[in-house]
Parts: structure tokens; C-alpha cells; sequence
């Protein structure tokens, strides 16, 4: 099987990749606390529920294949790298291949997509590379939706003509999109009212065909949003201050709104807490103890539960007893399942909501024997294994698994 280098992966490991339609969910507006004693997490005795119990499938995909979404269980959107980033739909039952969507401009490429069963969202911008690494990229961004039932094709945002002066290095354009039923949302950065230019966090409506900015930071250089999720009527974002000499020294803190009481709360108050991901009433986001990636966690927060937070991933699973200088991130629930990633990359493993289980997918062989996960997307787990004795640590299979 041809081998693809692992650079491909690094470049769009993000926890919204895949744009998946997620369900309703209900919001309590009551006070919130934190509460980061409180451990979900395994312990040393540990058994792990048989995978039979959960996993219908797992098979190989086409190795050029970096999965972006999904129709169904059997159909899985995808970028052609060859063609400028247009999206195309694999099909898993007889390997064709179909072209989706080209960008609308030849001289621009899609650098993000979401999907839903009847939306497709995406950004194009030119081919460039950042050639100063203290300045944004993406300045001559457009996003457009087209609706997969009629094709009606809108254009929705764009660059400003706007120039921000910042040291973080984020993008102009949207980087990821998350979508719910009728909304979407993404961040960037506009020009208000005031004549000032802030960070942005914009919310599109398509019944109503409307933008909203439901949050915005003047102080856009010492503070940074997370991409917002949205599921239902809940959105989740994260504002973060940055150690602009050390920017992996991270504090920040989780905010909920609320489309139907217009309602935003903080609902974290530790100054280590971001990333946040919402699937139904779950919310998971990442702990970072005094601003540091090392010893990271992962915490779940429940919505119509105690809401208190509660560490669900931590150092002291037993995938982690042996190890030292953890680094947990990217957590992502769909379908009932989290997902993560991490530097140790020995096991896969993932943890199901409905019963409280965990599941370990994948074991590696020898220390040369890495897993992967990408991303998931309703009930798909996107994956690779990883052979860590080539020099240049090419994936040997890149794997997709079906859930129950």
C-alpha cells in the first residue's frame, strides 16, 4: 500500500475537520462551578468493554484519502490535493469517486469544509504560504454554502479589506466551520461599528439567510478564541491569553450562548480551561494546569446534569501509568463517543457516554507502533497506524471504524 508521510495528518488534525450535523439539545441557565477534583477516569483495575460491544467495522481507506465528512456510513467527503482542495465523495462499497464541489474561483483553493445532509459550507482562498510567521494568512478569503437538494449557492463572508496586527498568528479566514441543523458558526475578524476592527465570533442562520456576531474581542492581541461548536441551540467557544514568548502557555476559560435565551454564561473559572466541544448536553473541553500542555486533561461537563466539571481523561488512566510528560488534547464527542489525541500514541481508545465504558480500539505491537485517531464523525472513527521505524514516519494504514 502506497504510504502518505505523516505531515499530511498534522496539517488538519482540528476537532470540528469533519462538520457534522449534531442533535438538539436543551440548555439549564443555572450557576455553574468547576470542579476539577471530581475524576471520571479510569483506574488501575480497569477492564475494557469488548469492542464487539460497539464496533460493527474497521477497513482500510485509499491512502490520498484525508477524510473531511460524511453522508452516511458508506460515503465520505474528501479533499483532491491535486485539484486545488476540491471536495470530492468516496464510496466505500465500490471505490469511486465523485467530484462535489470545485472551487469557485481557479485561482483559489478550499482550505475548510462542513457538511450537513442538506448544506455544504466552505472557505477558499489563494495558495499562499505565510512568508512572514508574525503575520495572519488567508487575506483574500471568501465563504460560500450551497444547499445539496437545489443547489442554490450562496456567497456569505469574505476579507475585509482589514489588516490586524497581532504576533499569534491566526488566520483572516475561518480556519474551522461547526453546523447544527440551521446555524453555523466560525470566528474571524470584522470591522464594527465603532470603526474598530475585533475578533469575531459569527453565527449564519440559513432559514433567515442572516449573520450574527454573537461575540466579539477588541483586545484581539492578547486574547484569542477558540473555533466555536454548536449543537442545537448551544454554542461553545473558548478566550485564551497567550505568553506571546512562550504561546503554549495557555489560561483560559470556557463561555456557553444560548440561541433561545440569548443568554451567554461563563461556565469555568480557573483560567486552565479550553477547547471546548458540544455534542447534545456533553460538553468537553481541555485542562491545561497552570497554562501548561504537560499533565493536560480532558473535562465533561454535563448540561442537564450537576454541571460540575469532572476529569474524564487524565495521567491516570491506565494507557498512562508508564509515561511521563503527557499531553492530552483534542477531545471530540460524537455519536456518544470521545475521542482524543495524544504524544503517547500507544493505544486507541475511546470512552462511551451511554454506559461509561471505555474501549480500546487499537494496541500498538511494539514502540514502534503508533495509533492515530483523526477524527469522528457521528458513528465513523477516522484513524491511522503509524510505523515509527521509517525516518520519515509514514502511515502504513489509514483506517476508518464503524460504531454501534
Amino acid at each position: 500500500m502506497k504510504k502518505i508521510k505523516l505531515i499530511l495528518f498534522l496539517l488538519f488534525v482540528i476537532p470540528s475537520c469533519c462538520g457534522c450535523e449534531i442533535n438538539n439539545s436543551s440548555v439549564q441557565n443555572s450557576s455553574t462551578q468547576t470542579d476539577n477534583q471530581s475524576s471520571l477516569s479510569a483506574t488501575s483495575s480497569e477492564v475494557y468493554g469488548k469492542n464487539d460491544e460497539i464496533v460493527l467495522k474497521s477497513d482500510i481507506l485509499p491512502s490520498d484519502i484525508q477524510v473531511r465528512g460524511i453522508k452516511n456510513e458508506n460515503n465520505f467527503y474528501y479533499f483532491n490535493y491535486k485539484e486545488n482542495n476540491s471536495i470530492y465523495i468516496y464510496n466505500t462499497n465500490n471505490n469511486s469517486r465523485e467530484l462535489i464541489k470545485k472551487p469557485i474561483s481557479n485561482k483559489k483553493i478550499i482550505i475548510t469544509a462542513a457538511f450537513s445532509e442538506k448544506w455544504l459550507i466552505w472557505v477558499e482562498d489563494e495558495d499562499l504560504n505565510a512568508s512572514n510567521e508574525n503575520q495572519p494568512t488567508s487575506k483574500n478569503w471568501s465563504l460560500y454554502a450551497q444547499n445539496l437538494e437545489t443547489n442554490e449557492l450562496l456567497s456569505i463572508d469574505g476579507y475585509k479589506n482589514i489588516e490586524i496586527n497581532t504576533s499569534v498568528g491566526v488566520s483572516y479566514a475561518p480556519e474551522a466551520i461547526s453546523i447544527s441543523n440551521d446555524n453555523f458558526v466560525y470566528r474571524t475578524f470584522d470591522r464594527l461599528a465603532d470603526g474598530n476592527v475585533y475578533a469575531v465570533i459569527k453565527l449564519y442562520n440559513f432559514a433567515e439567510k442572516k449573520s450574527y456576531i454573537i461575540d466579539s474581542i477588541k483586545d484581539y492581541y492578547n486574547n484569542l478564541y477558540s473555533d466555536p461548536q454548536i449543537s442545537g441551540s448551544n454554542i461553545v467557544w473558548s478566550v485564551s491569553q497567550l505568553n506571546l514568548k512562550q504561546q503554549s502557555d495557555e489560561n483560559g476559560n470556557v463561555f456557553l450562548y444560548n440561541l433561545d435565551s440569548k443568554e451567554k454564561m461563563q461556565i469555568s473559572n480557573d483560567d486552565e480551561t479550553t477547547s471546548p466541544y458540544i455534542y447534545n448536553n456533553y460538553i468537553v473541553a481541555r485542562l491545561k494546569p497552570n497554562g501548561q500542555n504537560e499533565n493536560s486533561e480532558l473535562l465533561l461537563y454535563d448540561l442537564t446534569g450537576d454541571q460540575k466539571w469532572k476529569s474524564i481523561i487524565n495521567p491516570d488512566n491506565p494507557e498512562y501509568v508508564e509515561e511521563k510528560h503527557i499531553e492530552i488534547y483534542n477531545g471530540i464527542i460524537s455519536g456518544g463517543y470521545l475521542m482524543w489525541s495524544d504524544n503517547v500514541q500507544k493505544s486507541l481508545v475511546l470512552y462511551d457516554l451511554n454506559n461509561n465504558q471505555f474501549y480500546e480500539l487499537y494496541a500498538s505491537k511494539n514502540s514502534n507502533d503508533n495509533s492515530l485517531p483523526f477524527n469522528i464523525c457521528n458513528n465513523v472513527l477516522f484513524w491511522y497506524q503509524v510505523d515509527r521505524s521509517d525516518p520519515d514516519s509514514t502511515i502504513t494504514k489509514n483506517m476508518y471504524t464503524i460504531l454501534k
